[in-house]
């Protein structure tokens, strides 16, 4: 009969034991939740962010500067937004971020035009019409590209417009050439096809600018008040990247169930482009997810020219990647 007790009252202190709480978190992406998502959402998915005691949140955003928004004022812990947007708000207003983790090894932005067009460099872009949506850093680098080529920036006619229609008024030849990403090229390009054209991709990086693009980034204060926090975080989005790698065709089923608009072929193809903007020689020789301080440097550099920004800057206050997983 006591052993009868000792049991029942173990199993009852079992029961009442309080169940550990987890750490709330929220990611905002700079703009739709996507294939570039894809490997965050599978994650939480399978369980990867639970294993580390976060209950992550994973929420669309709005473009870069109402994601750096959100992220000074708590609404999201950590988002993602265009590196040298990031350290214009750092530098220009004061706000108190870093960059703790690199998106992509290289800006996946270049230029899109119709290969009915006859356009097929830099050069030839000269008296044409360039449509973009408005602030986009692509008017940033532009001119640095142009002059590595001889061309004068100023010859390109800037037409500023939603990003929504950017590729019908490409396609009703109303514009010559447009900003878009490498990673979802191929995507659109079904648009243009659909259209009898067909769309050809000109990078940065393949014209001699290879800078960041985009880079996961929180405030000091939670740098400095949670790090081991972010550590967890960090750690679930490596294990989470690496899984989407190896398997990329689950990854697809289980973001476009929860995102039928995307459809499985459709954001199976972008997830696959976007892994190639983290797994390469880059990510080999300095890491997956590190920032290379050179590369941000050039990054910098050319931001704050074209901002009147102070060039003597030293670029270690932008960022601290100390905390991503070797």
């Amino acid at each position: 009969m006591k052993m009868k007790f000792i049991l029942l009252s173990l199993v009852a202190g079992t029961l009442a034991s309080p169940v550990l709480a987890q750490d709330e978190m929220t990611f905002q992406a700079n703009w739709l939740i996507q294939g570039e998502n894809a490997y965050m959402v599978a994650g939480k998915e399978k369980g990867f962010f639970d294993d580390e005691g976060i209950d992550l949140t994973i929420q669309r955003g709005f473009g870069s500067g109402d994601t750096i928004k959100k992220v000074v004022t708590g609404t999201a812990t950590v988002g993602t937004a265009d590196s040298g947007t990031v350290m214009v708000a750092i530098e220009r207003e004061g706000l108190p971020l870093k960059c703790i983790a690199s998106e992509y090894t290289s800006s996946p932005q270049g230029i899109w035009v119709l290969k009915s067009s006859g356009i097929t460099s830099l050069g030839d872009l000269e008296g044409k019409t360039f449509g973009l949506t408005a602030g986009n850093s692509m008017q940033v680098y532009f001119p640095v590209m142009a002059e590595a080529v001889g061309l004068d920036p100023d010859s390109v006619r800037f037409v500023n417009m939603e990003a929504s229609a950017l590729l019908p008024t490409l396609l009703a030849g109303q514009i010559d050439a447009m900003t878009g990403f490498a990673t979802v090229i191929d995507l659109r390009n079904e648009e243009a096809q659909a259209q009898g054209e067909e769309l050809q991709g000109m990078t940065m990086a393949e014209n001699g600018l290879r800078i960041y693009g985009e880079c996961q980034f929180t405030r000091t204060d939670v740098i400095e008040q949670t790090p081991d926090l972010l550590e967890r975080y960090l750690r679930a989005m490596r294990r989470s990247l690496e899984w989407s790698r190896d398997n990329p065709e689950e990854t697809a089923r289980i973001i476009s169930a929860q995102y039928p608009e995307l459809g499985y072929e459709r954001v199976l193809k972008n997830h696959l482009a976007y892994l190639d903007f983290v797994f390469n020689d880059l990510s080999e020789d300095i890491g997956v997810s590190h920032i290379d301080r050179n590369m941000l440097q050039q990054t910098f550099d050319i931001v704050a020219n074209s901002q009147g920004l102070d060039t003597e800057v030293d670029v270690e206050k932008f960022y601290d990647d100390s905390m991503v997983p070797e």
